[in-house]
């Protein structure tokens, strides 16, 4: 999640990055999504099978899979409402695609085991006006369920306590069996013993920021949903954005320079890479401007699910759905300076921002 509110106001200057701008490959998108692969695959969910083989979907070692679901049926932005069933096969499609699994069922069991205690970390800054979506929280608990993980061991979960009930989660037990918690306002807190070190971007001293309990003591596996969403000072707020302000306490100079290095110096945290196992976009709606607050007027119902191993992947692809949605209103797309987040990440080996290093399968619903 990203940080307290006032905080994530600030707008930092753009400064350019001697690199290809991200502009040119958003400009040559328009309605289309640029680079992708149409495979005709859906999920049965009576039998958790596609009926295309995820084995047909092609495959290279050299780039990183990214899985986007798109449906027009999924979500319902006049009523806010998404469809239980399409978002069911969405997320089931895109999970077997994943992993070369012919079943839901056996593709999460090769994410997650029955001994596993797993965390869903989603971003409910913008409460209420855009928070997760309920729906995708719910099928998402409940195959985690049917590929037996205990509901009590299954743990969604946000920095601040006053987010997540302004987005309108209660905190506690479900009724499901499943845990909603925050690491602060009652929550566990800080763990003194696991922090990540960066270097402020002003060339002070360096400094280091704590990681949450939940994500040290309580989970053994971590599933990253982010939301689909801008940002005044770093363009978007994705991934990347919602482990770096939503797992560790910073302080105020993690905000210097669009938030670089600080977002993925603390992305490229040990415990945080070894206990990912998956990032989910949440993009059935999706707002491109006037962020990180929630503003209704600048969203728009995008209907996708991207999935991927690759966090960094997920962001440069989700900034560009951003930049299509900004030219089609009239606003000028972000630039790479402004998300340079993005490809230090990638210069830190934590994923790929480069068109040619992504496999991006566009898979309709």
């Amino acid at each position: 999640m990203d940080s307290a509110r006032g905080d994530d106001n600030e707008n930092k200057a753009t400064e350019g990055i001697d690199r290809r701008d991200f502009l040119r490959q958003s400009l040559m998108v328009g309605a289309g999504l640029l680079g992708a692969t149409a495979i005709g695959c859906r999920a049965d969910s009576s039998q958790n099978a596609p009926s295309t083989s995820p084995q047909q979907v092609p495959q290279s070692s050299q780039r990183s899979r990214v899985i986007h679901t798109n449906s027009p049926n999924a979500f319902d932005l006049q009523s806010g409402q998404a469809n239980y069933q399409v978002v069911k096969t969405m997320v089931q499609t895109g999970i077997c695609h994943v992993t070369s699994e012919l079943s839901s069922v056996q593709a999460w069991q090769r994410v997650v085991g029955p001994e596993d205690r797993v965390g869903i970390k989603i971003n409910c800054l913008g409460r209420p006006a855009f928070v997760n979506n309920t729906t995708l929280l719910r099928v998402l608990k409940e195959e985690l369920m049917a590929a037996g993980v205990a509901a009590q061991n299954i743990i969604v979960f946000d920095r601040y306590t006053s987010h997540l009930t302004g987005g309108g989660f209660t905190i506690g037990q479900q009724s499901d069996g499943t845990w909603l918690k925050a690491t602060d306002g009652g929550g566990p807190g800080y763990d003194p013993n696991v922090s990540q070190s960066f270097a402020p971007a002003g060339g002070a001293g360096q400094e280091s920021a704590p990681l949450s309990k939940i994500v040290t003591q309580q989970i053994t596996k971590l599933i990253n949903v982010p939301i689909l969403k801008d940002h005044g000072a770093t363009g978007v707020t994705l991934a990347l954005k919602n482990f770096a302000f939503g797992c560790f306490q910073h302080t105020g100079s993690a905000h210097d320079n669009n938030c670089n290095p600080y977002i993925p110096a603390m992305c490229s945290n040990p415990v945080i890479r070894s206990k990912t196992v998956l990032t989910i976009l949440d993009g059935l709606k999706g707002q491109y401007e006037a962020g990180p607050d929630g503003r209704p007027q600048f969203q728009w119902a995008q209907n996708s699910l991207l999935m991927s191993t690759d966090m960094v992947a997920i962001d440069f692809l989700g900034a560009r759905l951003i930049n299509q949605a900004r030219q089609q209103h009239g606003k000028d797309p972000f630039r790479d300076g402004h998300m340079k987040h993005i490809f230090t990440a990638a210069q830190m080996g934590l994923g790929r921002a480069d068109e040619a290093q992504i496999e991006e399968v566009t898979i309709p619903v």
